[in-house]
């Protein structure tokens, strides 16, 4: 637990540094965790290690990236080539382990192009303020959940994926995801720093605060599917990058959507 903890609040630290450097330092942040977290994966899902795998997901996934600050709009051009080169690599293959190839796609687009999200709300406007508030949003969600899961959790909320997860802490995590949304909202308000509507942050909170939740079981799910417990144990007490980001990932994606839509 203390390992947990002093990891915790050094990554935390970490990012109030990032948000204080300002959106060019969050963009360099997101290209280094998504190098990491699309590693993790593939060494989980990929049993031969390919590094030309490696490579073709991890550059044209920081292309897609890229593309959200540059050339806004391609994104999917990126998305559709690498889906369509990792299918030609499985027929061309020995093996031909289409199942894999389907998981690498899913990782691909869980990670590469919802982190291309992240990077579209980053630079638009009231990007940033967005853009912290959805992880500070997971990371309230997380932290509630798992505390008061492991202090007052009595009923499983879903054993056969993640068996330590309990319907209390998910209840708590999902009440810290919409206060810290709302909260959010009367402080931009008293400073005056954004225009959002206290229903867009209200739904914000209630959509973040269930769909964060299910990005974490998305990505216990497919730890269960290879029989691992974390992607890596590069973070002391917490496994690997997207053992963190999981939950954030599809908040981002939530988040996006919401954006678009309001």
């Amino acid at each position: 637990m203390k390992q947990r903890i002093i990891t915790g609040f050094c990554a935390f630290a970490a990012l109030l540094l990032m948000i204080w450097l300002g959106k060019w330092a969050l963009f360099a942040t997101v290209l280094i965790v998504h190098c990491a977290c699309l590693y993790e994966y593939i060494s989980t899902v990929s049993k031969e290690r390919d590094t030309w795998t490696f490579v073709l997901m991890l550059s044209l996934g920081s292309g897609m990236i890229a593309s959200s600050v540059w050339f806004p709009g391609y994104e999917e051009l990126f998305l559709i080539g690498g889906i369509l080169l990792l299918f030609v690599k499985d027929i061309l293959s020995a093996t031909h382990n289409t199942e894999q190839t389907i998981y690498l796609i899913w990782g691909w687009f869980y990670i590469s192009y919802i982190l291309s999200l992240a990077i579209r709300i980053l630079f638009s406007t009231n990007g940033i303020f967005l853009f912290v508030v959805t992880v500070l949003t997971c990371i309230a969600c997380d932290t509630l959940a798992y505390f008061i899961g492991i202090k007052f959790g009595r009923h499983k909320l879903c054993p056969d994926i993640s068996p330590k997860k309990s319907v209390e802490g998910s209840i708590a995590g999902f009440i810290g995801a919409v206060v810290v949304c709302v909260g959010a909202f009367f402080l931009s308000d008293v400073f005056h720093t954004v225009n959002l509507s206290f229903y867009f942050m209200l739904i914000a909170g209630i959509s973040i605060g269930i769909m964060a939740q299910f990005g974490d079981l998305a990505a216990s799910m497919i730890k269960r599917k290879f029989d691992v417990k974390d992607y890596s144990n590069i973070l002391p007490g917490h496994g690997g990058f997207l053992d963190r980001v999981d939950s954030i990932l599809f908040a981002i994606a939530t988040m996006y959507i919401l954006y678009r839509l309001f």
